[in-house]
């Protein structure tokens, strides 16, 4: 199991979803929570996994679930979506190949030899890294987090046991995730955030870098301030003549 799914808050407290309204069952207490209580991937202070589990002192609210079902169906959304492209791209590529009209047009640069060569390497490539199937092991965590949402706005008025066995359903579907792209998560983060009417100061700012090589980078380690950090950052390093 990769590390993600294994961090838990390291102040001990809940995991939140930032700038939104938590209801903790058990306690008549609500609490508006800024950007530095939020579950944000490579947020050091408040480092938690996507599917963080709730132990004694961590209370589980709607918001929190509802919130990271939301991220997690956008990133394997965009995770399909890649895959799917890269697949039909090779497969393309392959069928071009392996016709007579491409190969004679190729002919006139490279001998025969080197387009069989090629049509071979690229269908080896598409055998072994299996983008086909990647892009199915996406789609089907897709539709199990869009299921668990499904049935949590199906729920009237759903009770901290309901909530816990939706959390339990989440860690559960987790365990089965591939390797986690954190710029990519990072992105569906957001999503997330516009799509529930969060605050923009709560959203991750994600660097040029990290956005164009989302799906290639794994970006293990990077911390990814909220919009609200990286202004008072800019703010603190910028010179007194600075307006």
């Amino acid at each position: 199991m990769n590390d993600r799914r294994q961090r838990r808050k390291e102040s001990g407290g809940s995991p939140h979803t930032p700038g939104v309204e938590h209801t903790e069952y058990g306690s008549s207490t609500s609490t508006e929570l800024g950007p530095n209580e939020q579950s944000a991937p490579g947020n050091n202070s408040t480092s938690t996994s996507r599917a963080s589990a709730s132990s004694a002192g961590e209370a589980v609210t709607l918001g929190t679930i509802e919130f990271d079902l939301v991220r997690n169906a956008f990133l394997h959304s965009a995770r399909l979506r890649y895959y799917e492209w890269k697949s039909r791209f090779l497969l393309l590529c392959i069928v071009a190949l392996g016709t007579a009209g491409v190969s004679s047009l190729l002919e006139s640069f490279v001998s025969a030899g080197v387009i069989a060569g090629i049509s071979a390497l690229l269908a080896a490539i598409d055998l072994v890294y299996d983008y086909r199937g990647q892009a199915r092991t996406h789609g089907d965590l897709r539709r199990k987090y869009y299921e668990l949402l499904a049935e949590l706005r199906s729920l009237p008025l759903p009770n901290h046991n309901d909530l816990l066995r939706l959390r339990s359903e989440i860690i559960r579907i987790t365990s089965s995730e591939p390797t986690e792209y954190r710029a990519a998560d990072a992105i569906a983060y957001n999503e997330a955030c516009d799509t529930l009417g969060i605050k923009r100061d709560y959203q991750l700012y994600v660097p040029v870098r990290a956005r164009l090589l989302r799906n290639l980078c794994p970006f293990y380690g990077m911390h990814f301030m909220t919009n609200a950090e990286r202004a008072a950052s800019l703010t603190a390093t910028r010179p007194w003549w600075f307006f």
